[in-house]
């Protein structure tokens, strides 16, 4: 077998960090793409269950709404190749899981105690996209 010569594996060299630096930038722009989605659509979810007050339907057509924009966006953002961004993956599911738990309070305590109120839901709607924009903050940061 035959070696390669010094400019074919400095070529090949190139190659390698081009291309992980491709995978690297479309991985953040899938991670910011997904969590701009997301806020967003906490956001109107928030303001929605408080618009909707005691009306359960309401706030059941809204859950299934926002589940349903969850689960799109997460299927494109999963289509894509993202195995080479194992540190940005991390980051992000740092962010999501905090989102998770800052979406949890909002209802475990808005739903039985502020049913209806907006001047709960309404900070509370922008306080639940804060920790997705850091996310997007530290993405492109980086």
């Amino acid at each position: 077998m035959n070696e390669p010569s010094e400019s074919a594996a400095a070529r090949s060299l190139a190659d390698a960090e081009r291309i992980a630096a491709l995978v690297q930038a479309r991985t953040s722009q899938n991670v910011v793409g997904w969590l701009a989605a997301v806020a967003g659509a906490s956001a109107f979810y928030l303001t929605g269950v408080g618009a909707a007050g005691t009306d359960w339907v309401w706030v059941a057509m809204l859950s299934g709404l926002l589940g349903t924009v969850i689960t799109s966006v997460s299927a494109l953002f999963f289509a894509t190749d993202i195995s080479g961004a194992r540190p940005q993956l991390r980051r992000w599911w740092r962010v999501v899981l905090v989102w998770l738990v800052v979406l949890g309070a909002a209802l475990g305590i808005g739903l039985p105690l502020f049913p209806g109120q907006l001047a709960y839901w309404l900070p509370i709607a922008v306080v639940s996209a804060v920790p997705l924009m850091v996310g997007i903050a530290l993405e492109i940061r980086e």
